[in-house]
C-alpha cells in the first residue's frame, strides 16, 4: 500500500467460507477496479479452514490483508474494517458478494458532488452460489437525495410496506467515513439487524443518496 491516503476503501470482512471461490470472487471484484486511489482492505476473523493461507497470495499494492487476534464476530469485524479503513469513503463488501464493475466511479462522483450525503445506496442483483441470476432486488425508494428526518422516515415506511430492508444489503452501500466516525460503530450485541440499525444512525448525521443502478451482486444461500 502506498503512503498516499486513498479516496475510498473497499473493506472485505472474511470468515469461514465453505466455498472458497465466493470469498476469492469478492476480493477479485475489488482488485479488478482500476482506480489507483482505492484501498482494498481484507480482514480475516481468525479463520481455521485455510482461508488465511489463500489471502496471503494477494500481491496488489493497493491491498492490505489483516487478521484479528481473536474471533470478534460479524459486526465486530465490520467495526475493525471501519477502524482500519484509510479512505474518505468506505464500502463493506461481504465476502460472498461481488462488486459490480465501474459502480465505484459513479458512486464516488455523487458523494463528492453532494458533501452532505452520509450514505449512498444502490440496488443489489440477487444470485445463487453458482452465479445464477435470481432477480433484481426491488427498490421502494426513488432515486434522489433524502435529507434530515425525511430520509429516515422514507426508509422506515418503505421497509414496513415491503417487508425487507429498503436500504439494500451492506455490500451495496457506500459510507462517508467522517459520518461513520461521528456515530460510532456497529452494535455487536445485535445479531441480525445491526446493519440496519447502523445505517439509520448514519442518517441522523447526513443525507441519504439513492442511485437506481446495480452496485453489487448478492449471493443468496
Amino acid at each position: 500500500m502506498t503512503d498516499r491516503a486513498p479516496l475510498c476503501t473497499v473493506a472485505i470482512p472474511v470468515y469461514h467460507r465453505r466455498d472458497k471461490a465466493l470469498a476469492l470472487g469478492a476480493i477479485q471484484s475489488a482488485l479488478a477496479e482500476t482506480r489507483d486511489d482505492l484501498e482494498i482492505l481484507v480482514i480475516d476473523d481468525c479463520t481455521t479452514d485455510g482461508t488465511w493461507d489463500l489471502l496471503q497470495q494477494i500481491t496488489d499494492p493497493r491491498a492490505r490483508v489483516l487478521r484479528n487476534e481473536r474471533n470478534v464476530g460479524l459486526f465486530g469485524n465490520f467495526n475493525r474494517c471501519l477502524d482500519e479503513a484509510r479512505g474518505q469513503f468506505v464500502r463493506i463488501l461481504c465476502s460472498d458478494d461481488v462488486l459490480e464493475p465501474d459502480t465505484l466511479d459513479d458512486e464516488l462522483a455523487i458523494m463528492r458532488g453532494h458533501p452532505d450525503i452520509a450514505l449512498l445506496t444502490t440496488r443489489g442483483l440477487r444470485v445463487s452460489p453458482n452465479g445464477e441470476v435470481l432477480g433484481l432486488q426491488a427498490t421502494a425508494l426513488p432515486e434522489g437525495v433524502y435529507r434530515g428526518d425525511v430520509g429516515i422516515a422514507a426508509v422506515l415506511r418503505a421497509s414496513l410496506s415491503t417487508g425487507y430492508n429498503a436500504l439494500n444489503y451492506p455490500s451495496g452501500i457506500l459510507m462517508r467515513r467522517s459520518c461513520a466516525d461521528a456515530v460510532g460503530r456497529f452494535r455487536t450485541s445485535m445479531r441480525v439487524v445491526g446493519d440496519v440499525d447502523y445505517f439509520l444512525r448514519l442518517l441522523r448525521v447526513g443525507a441519504l443518496g439513492v442511485v437506481d443502478r446495480i452496485g453489487c451482486r448478492v449471493t443468496v444461500h
